[in-house]
């Protein structure tokens, strides 16, 4: 691949997967996106920045700029970095001047993309999930009648909304009131109320063929460490959602263990890929090369590529306790790190989220009083 287009309209997402791309390529990067993404054109990671909404009513323009990109250099890859931008290349999936790298079609991401229906899939499947109901505005919400079907605490999210945007974790009636139904910028819909499990969050990254997955991480993360792990179970959950959707493309999922019962509880699917990526290719799984790998050849594995075990940290790499000794470094995490050190794009992205960092650790040092 000498040319590599990367489409996206979040920038949470487009920098693991520049940075991804840049740890084992060369390419020449074009990236297209909103205005939200202006801010990656100073990066060292890309080459090219073209403005564009990813709306729909506006693809004969994306197609322009699709051509233009990979006119730079070719052979070219088209890399859909979230959702936005799966919709958009599905509506030109026809059209595309150059080979996408496997991605959702619009069934699977209606399947998978809004929490509800995820839920009525999984509900269908036989997969476990938490009791869910959903509600057309935040209106329909009454205390009593939530907390005797959920129980006490229930949470309350949109149904088509990522990174927590609306997520509250409601404890009693006045919560539910202070939180939701009297604040005037609460205005998200539909909403979903959900049973609240107990216990941990676990996690599962992976990249699915016609529904078979090929690779796969599971991971649980604690402040700013990511680990990764083996747990059969999670594989199990995973691999029977990608089979019973026929599922094509990246994923990421969450999910909670009970703490009493030790059972895993689906909560929903990121038809995507994912802002702590970077985690796995710091302990040497690359899902973005993976996925170009069977762009070329979809021929299957014997068995899937597992990352069973590793840590990796979600701060700034100069942050990291072990950042000066890999500095110098001529492994996969020395290269990365160098990249990182010098591109004033992931500078300034620090500089940025320093003040918020140190008031969190500032408060944490505190003398607590009791």
């Amino acid at each position: 691949m000498r040319n590599a287009v990367v489409v996206g309209n979040s920038l949470q997402v487009l920098g693991p997967v520049l940075e991804a791309i840049r740890s084992f390529s060369r390419a020449e990067i074009s990236v297209i996106g909103n205005d939200s993404t202006r801010s990656i054109r100073w990066s060292l990671l890309c080459n090219h920045w073209h403005r564009h909404t990813l709306l729909a009513g506006d693809d004969q323009s994306l197609l322009d700029i699709l051509e233009k990109a990979c006119r730079h250099d070719h052979p070219a890859r088209i890399i859909a970095v979230d959702c936005d931008a799966a919709h958009a290349l599905n509506r030109l999936r026809q059209r595309l001047p150059a080979p996408l790298i496997p991605m959702p079609d619009q069934a699977q991401l209606s399947m998978l993309e809004d929490k509800w229906c995820f839920y009525r899939l999984c509900q269908l499947q036989g997969l476990p999930t938490p009791l869910t109901l959903c509600f057309e505005h935040k209106h329909q919400l009454h205390y009593q009648v939530l907390s005797s079907t959920l129980g006490t605490p229930f949470v309350i999210k949109p149904s088509n909304l990522a990174g927590s945007q609306g997520v509250r974790i409601i404890r009693d009636e006045a919560m539910l009131h202070s939180e939701i139904l009297a604040r005037e910028d609460y205005q998200f819909r539909p909403l979903l109320a959900q049973e609240f499990i107990p216990g941990e969050d676990i996690d599962i990254s992976l990249l699915a063929i016609g529904g078979r997955v090929m690779t796969l991480a599971t991971q649980q993360v604690s402040g700013s460490v990511v680990r990764f792990i083996s747990h059969p179970e999670m594989e199990a959950l995973a691999m029977a959602l990608c089979a019973a959707c026929r599922y094509d493309g990246v994923m990421h999922i969450d999910a909670r263990i009970n703490r009493s019962s030790g059972r895993i509880y689906l909560i929903e699917s990121n038809p995507r890929f994912w802002a702590s990526m970077t985690a796995a290719l710091w302990c040497g799984l690359n899902f973005v090369q993976e996925s170009l790998r069977y762009a070329d050849d979809p021929e299957p594995p014997t068995a899937p590529l597992r990352l069973a075990q590793g840590r990796a940290y979600t701060r700034y790499p100069l942050l990291r306790a072990d950042s000066l000794r890999c500095l110098l470094s001529k492994s996969l995490r020395g290269r990365l790190l160098r990249s990182a050190v010098i591109d004033p794009w992931r500078i300034s992205r620090l500089a940025l989220d320093l003040p918020s960092l140190m008031l969190k650790h500032g408060r944490a040092a505190l003398p607590r009083i009791t």
